[in-house]
């Protein structure tokens, strides 16, 4: 299926999002990169199967 869907990276720390915690994230590699998982969250679906809907 064909979609767009617009959201962002996230690293939650103690229940809440950690911006500063994300960007020292993206900068690891391999061994550590654990400790902080990167999430995606969804918020929008810009097109799905073709069709706009952003209406």
């Amino acid at each position: 299926m064909d979609a767009h869907i617009n959201g962002e990276l996230v690293v939650w720390e103690s229940g809440r999002l950690a911006f500063e915690r994300l960007q020292g994230r993206l900068q690891w590699r391999g061994i550590g990169a654990g400790q902080w998982p990167v999430h995606f969250v969804a918020f929008d679906v810009l097109r799905l199967a073709g069709a706009d809907t952003t209406r």
